[in-house]
C-alpha cells in the first residue's frame, strides 16, 4: 500500500522509524525545481509531482502504467527527464532498471533519483560504537520497509557511471548537509554519448 507522506498515518509511521518528514518535502521541492521537458515517474505510486507527467508503477492506480521496474518497460519514445524517488532501493535488477532508463531517455537527458545513504551519520556513529541495536535495527528497518540493496554517494555514482551516466550532482537530504554522511541524498544525472 502506498501512502501519502503528507497524511497522518504516514508521519506517524515516519516518527516511529525515526524519519524526517522534512526531507521528503525538500527533496520533491529540489526536484521540482530541476526536472524539465516530457517528464516519465518511475514507482511514483499515487503521489506524481507532475500532472502531466507519464507514470508507471508497479500496483494498479488510475492514471499509472503497471508495470515491474525489474523488467523491461512498456515505453517506446524518449523522455527529457526521469524521475525515480526512493525506488532504485527496492529493485532486484539495477542493471536492467537503469539499462531502461538509458533507453528512454534523450541525448542529454536528465536522470533523478533519491535514495537513503546506508552510511550516514547516525549509522556510522553506532559502528564506530559497535552498537549492534543501532545497526541491527536500521537495516532490519529497512528490510521491512521492502529494501533490497543498500547505496552510499559513492556507490550509486558507480553504478550509474558504469551504465553511461554522467553524474552532474549530489544533493544531500536531512539535517546533515556533508554528502557522505546525509540521511538521504538526490543524484542528478544526464545520458553521455
Amino acid at each position: 500500500m502506498n501512502f501519502d507522506y503528507r497524511s497522518e498515518e504516514y508521519r506517524r509511521k515516519l516518527k516511529k522509524q525515526n524519519l524526517k518528514i522534512k526531507s521528503l518535502f525538500q527533496r520533491d521541492e529540489i526536484v521540482k525545481k530541476i526536472a524539465r521537458g516530457k517528464i516519465l515517474e518511475l514507482g511514483c505510486g499515487e503521489f506524481p509531482l507532475f500532472k502531466n507527467s507519464t507514470k508507471i508503477d508497479i500496483a494498479k492506480i488510475d492514471g499509472c502504467i503497471k508495470a515491474d521496474l525489474n523488467k523491461p518497460l512498456p515505453l517506446k519514445g524518449k523522455f527529457d527527464t526521469i524521475i525515480s524517488l526512493d525506488v532504485i532501493e527496492h529493485l532486484w535488477k539495477i542493471d536492467c532498471f537503469l539499462k531502461e532508463c538509458r533507453r528512454l531517455l534523450r541525448y542529454n537527458g536528465m536522470l533523478i533519483l533519491s535514495t537513503p545513504n546506508v552510511m550516514n551519520f547516525w549509522n556510522r556513529f553506532g559502528m564506530l560504537l559497535n552498537d549492534e541495536l543501532t545497526i541491527s535495527n536500521y537495516f532490519n528497518g529497512m528490510f521491512e520497509m521492502g529494501h533490497t540493496r543498500y547505496f552510499t554517494p559513492y556507490s550509486l555514482r558507480k553504478e550509474l557511471e558504469e551504465h553511461n551516466f554522467v553524474v552532474k550532482k549530489m544533493i544531500p537530504l536531512g539535517r546533515i548537509k556533508v554528502l557522505s554522511l546525509c540521511g538521504g541524498f538526490i543524484c542528478i544525472a544526464k545520458t553521455k554519448k
